[in-house]
């Protein structure tokens, strides 16, 4: 049986709602859309079309989304709503062929997570004498030749031909809709690769670098890629070279390209950044970059706030509630229709709260500006408990919070007579 037939089954609209619930409050925007998708059965056009070969796909729309923490953008593309929800199921019924990944491939994995990478890292023995070599691969999702990426899927994907000609047609169609500055729509021609924003391209960047995980893992080499970003561990500066130069030799034959201005070496006792952590003398703990994106957001949104507050008169009470208003949320909100948020990101795998105290006080700093406009001394004149009653909720705490419930022992119960 073909997965697409599933996609038709609410028996399996139902086991992936149950899912996603499992990570997402029941108030979640998400949630609350896919369950009426699934009541009414919304797939069913999609699903039966698909299998009878009566539906097509319309171009997905080009656009652009703020970069995390900078002021560049990144391309993404889109289908609508229908067609996306019908591809995050496909995408949730992929994970039949979870096992033709290789294990040191952590992106995107159902029992495979960026802690599994992070806390294998940690173990390995004496890693602050080691040589480290950091690559990422410029612009990944959407600089794959689509004439190589359908190569791999029909390696992934050889026992469900209908599967994998829908796959197929879906990415060598290489048009999108794209608007100008007037909104004017027109169709445009070019690679458009696994198509980053579309919910199957995950699963994508996971199989097309299958080769060149598969060639380190044979070498029992210490290897770790989530999607675009690889780390080596080696113990010698020549190991590091070799290694170096198989990855330039797979990633040319892939038709992709190394981000010289993110390739980075890094020697015994200098520690090293991978997904947002730093690993140094045994502390993993955020990355500076992290830690700098983090406060540029902070500063940004104080500065639009204070704005708008002039503008409008609003008091210092509304401007700092909303301050950390906003912050609670991309810390500790589950918004995210995956169910990720920063802490959840960060907190299970961080062995110090150094980093997120800098932060708090980055915040808290920005909140009391926010009641003159300048960084002055009559700022402290707000106490932190006022900020807390404002809403400020400290990161260094909710950490320990969190730790507490990792290392608080099982309750004893009496065995029953």
């Amino acid at each position: 049986m073909s997965l697409l037939q599933l996609l038709d089954n609410k028996d399996y609209w139902t086991e992936y709602l149950e899912y996603k619930r499992r990570f997402l409050p029941p108030e979640n925007r998400f949630i609350k859309r896919l369950s009426k998708f699934v009541e009414k059965e919304e797939y069913h056009l999609i699903a039966s079309g698909l299998m009878s070969g009566s539906y097509h796909y319309d171009l997905p729309t080009k656009t652009s989304i703020n970069k995390s923490g900078s002021d560049k953008k990144r391309i993404i593309y889109r289908f609508g709503w229908f067609e996306t929800m019908t591809l995050k199921l496909l995408t949730y019924l992929l994970y039949k062929y979870d096992h033709k990944i290789c294990g040191n491939c952590y992106s995107f994995r159902r029992g495979k997570t960026a802690k599994d990478a992070i806390d294998t890292i940690s173990r390995i023995k004496n890693l602050n004498q080691k040589y480290v070599l950091k690559v990422d691969i410029k612009n990944y999702f959407n600089s794959i030749p689509s004439s190589q990426l359908v190569e791999s899927i029909a390696i992934t994907i050889d026992d469900d031909q209908k599967l994998c000609d829908f796959l197929v047609g879906l990415f060598t169609e290489d048009k999108a809709y794209f608007y100008d500055e007037n909104k004017q729509r027109t169709v445009i021609t070019e690679n458009r690769g696994a198509m980053a924003g579309v919910p199957v391209s995950a699963f994508c960047a996971n199989i097309y670098l299958d080769d060149l995980d598969r060639r380190f893992d044979a070498m029992g080499v210490n290897y770790y890629r989530y999607s675009d970003d690889i780390l080596i561990i080696a113990d010698t500066m020549s190991q590091i070279v070799e290694y170096q130069n198989i990855i330039n030799e797979i990633i040319n034959i892939k038709g992709l390209t190394i981000n010289e201005k993110k390739l980075h070496i890094s020697r015994p006792g200098e520690g090293f950044d991978f997904l947002g952590f730093n690993f140094k003398d045994g502390v993993v703990d955020l990355a500076e970059s992290t830690v700098n994106k983090v406060k540029s957001k902070i500063r940004r949104k104080a500065k639009s706030l204070m704005r708008r507050r002039n503008r409008l008169g609003e008091s210092f009470d509304m401007a700092a509630s909303d301050l950390a208003a906003h912050f609670n949320r991309k810390f500790y909100d589950e918004e995210h229709e995956n169910g990720f948020t920063w802490s959840r990101w960060f907190f299970p795998s961080i062995t110090t709260a150094k980093s997120l105290k800098i932060i708090d006080l980055h915040l808290q700093q920005y909140m009391r500006y926010l009641s003159t406009g300048r960084h002055i001394k009559k700022n402290y004149d707000v106490r932190y408990e006022t900020l807390k009653e404002l809403g400020f909720k400290p990161l260094v705490g909710e950490y320990y919070k969190f730790i507490s419930t990792l290392c608080t022992p099982p309750i004893s119960r009496p065995c029953p007579a």
